[in-house]
């Protein structure tokens, strides 16, 4: 008979099995009670399954190729895989939090006995299943040979626990410091920095690597320190038993099992602190100065929205992601224009600010969740509410559009081309502006929960969103279309055309912004009640 706080093995046993049992469950749960949310965990399974196929057919291809080359391959990949366990939970904190140990801190259950079901339950979704598959992929890289297969073998378990236990001592340890705003909005842009910054990288690889036998000495290189880090330890055990290099693999295969235990008694003991201390709500005190804000906006009901939207893009960090993404993504992508030679497609990286415009205003309702009930219950006019969220992305949008413009237009020595790229920029800044004005009356879109983490896709799984995204495209680019012909016309004919299409730009941007705040004020002032309901 055990006594309270003792942990026996059935006892153990019980609460993992409980814990797994519970994270299927939350999971199947989810998925029923939104159709959106199972779809587009189908579509994602799909690509999630598709680049993890390619990944495991690639690992198997390599046990054609030379030892040492398969071992350089599979440590470096494998040892990213243990890193990208560690930085994504960090960067996007609270992304799963059905089995957040802080719910079971009123629960008379040890901290030992949650260890093991919690890392269970981190394996069931598609991140862990992919890694699984991955690891599994490995088998057959070191098939060829009887010794480094049974090393891949006994390295598979390890490593995957490891991922495990790696992101969560790390995400608890620092569960403290991730709580505050500050750190949490400065996380989301670290990711959306890494994102981008990871995506740029993918493109001047090529222009970086100059010929094979130069890539495949960097990667000899790449594997060759990472092995000796503790996040490579396990992965490179297979490949030195392949190279003969026995003492070096049982070395890292040791200090691997030593890195296993110490990881989770870290993670039992900060556990432990973290169920008996009170839960920090995290409220910080915010000084927000918006009278310089309020001296240049309208005393009017619409004037107040667009304050009130502009204090959501300095302060929410679901704002701060959208304000990163219409920074960085003309600037990266204009940058590899430049770099890479094809410096007349500079300036036009400025348009990706005007397309986005569009898709964001389409989902503004969404953002604003439960407090959209202010409007409702003020009798804010549909119109105000249009015309407000307008001025603050035209505010917001518009200069960083012409910025963008004018530096790449300067930069690439193709200063010509700024007043073709200005009348495509404004037809579809504000008439995009204007078809997302409407369309979020219609389909309003999902959101991530005020609080949630920023990237998270909301209860819609992100289907809903990719909806809106599409259409409001479709609608940006149908109304730029006529100075988008003229444009075409300033390349085959006189120069004089693309003053024509500036000015039809200009003309059409507003008329359909016009049409879309006063359509789109209409329907909300007809669905007010709805919207409300749908978005909340």
């Amino acid at each position: 008979m055990s006594t309270p706080g003792t942990s026996t093995p059935s006892t153990t046993m019980g609460i993992t099995n409980t814990l797994v049992r519970l994270k299927v469950t939350l999971l199947r749960n989810g998925l029923r009670r939104s159709v959106w949310k199972t779809v587009g965990l189908v579509i994602g399974g799909l690509y999630g399954l598709g680049v993890v196929l390619l990944v495991v057919t690639a690992l198997f291809a390599l046990r054609f190729a030379e030892a040492e080359l398969a071992a350089a391959v599979t440590t470096t990949v494998f040892t990213l895989m243990t890193v990208g366990w560690i930085l994504m939970p960090l960067l996007v904190f609270g992304q799963d939090d059905t089995v957040d140990p802080a719910r079971f801190a009123l629960l008379p259950v040890p901290a030992g006995r949650l260890v093991r079901g919690l890392a269970m339950g981190a394996l069931i979704g598609l991140p862990g299943l992919g890694t699984v598959l991955a690891a599994v992929g490995l088998l057959g890289t070191w098939s060829n040979a009887i010794a480094p297969f049974i090393a891949a073998v006994v390295v598979l378990p390890i490593g995957v626990l490891l991922c495990v236990l790696w992101s969560r001592a790390a995400l608890t340890w620092m569960s403290a410091l991730l709580a505050g705003r500050r750190t949490r909005d400065l996380s989301v842009v670290l990711l959306m920095v890494l994102m981008l910054g990871l995506a740029l990288g993918a493109q001047f690889l090529p222009r970086m690597v100059g010929d094979q036998a130069q890539m495949m000495a960097a990667v000899d290189r790449t594997a060759d320190i990472l092995g000796w880090t503790p996040f490579g330890w396990i992965w490179s055990v297979p490949g030195l038993v392949a190279a003969g290099d026995w003492g070096l693999a049982i070395l890292r295969l040791v200090l691997s099992l030593a890195l296993v235990v110490a990881l989770a008694w870290l993670w039992r003991v900060r556990l432990a602190v973290a169920m008996t201390s009170p839960p920090d709500a995290g409220q910080q005190r915010t000084n927000v100065r918006s009278g310089a804000l309020a001296g240049l906006l309208p005393d009017t009901p619409a004037g107040a929205v667009a304050l009130r939207c502009l204090l959501y893009w300095r302060r929410d960090p679901r704002y701060m992601v959208a304000l990163v993404s219409l920074l960085l993504t003309p600037v990266l992508r204009g940058a590899v224009a430049l770099t890479t030679g094809a410096t007349a497609l500079t300036p036009w990286a400025a348009l990706l600010v005007t397309w986005l415009v569009g898709s964001s205003v389409g989902s503004e309702l969404a953002y604003d969740s439960s407090a959209l009930a202010l409007h409702v219950l003020t009798g804010v006019r549909g119109v105000d509410d249009r015309i407000g969220r307008a001025i603050a992305y035209l505010i917001i949008g518009a200069p960083i559009a012409l910025v963008t413009a004018v530096a790449g237009a300067v930069l690439s020595g193709h200063a010509d081309l700024l007043p073709r790229v200005l009348a495509i920029g404004v037809a579809s800044l504000l008439g995009g502006l204007g078809f997302g004005l409407w369309l979020g009356t219609r389909i309003p879109g999902k959101a991530p929960k005020p609080g949630a983490n920023p990237l998270s896709s909301g209860e819609s799984g992100g289907l809903k969103s990719m909806l809106v995204l599409f259409l409001s495209t479709t609608g940006t680019m149908i109304s730029a279309l006529p100075a988008i012909a003229l444009v075409v016309l300033s390349f085959i004919g006189p120069d004089w055309w693309q003053w024509v299409a500036l000015g039809v730009g200009i003309v059409s941007g507003v008329l359909c912004l016009r049409a879309g705040t006063r359509v789109g004020g209409r329907v909300l002032d007809r669905r007010w009640p709805e919207i409300l309901s749908e978005v909340s």
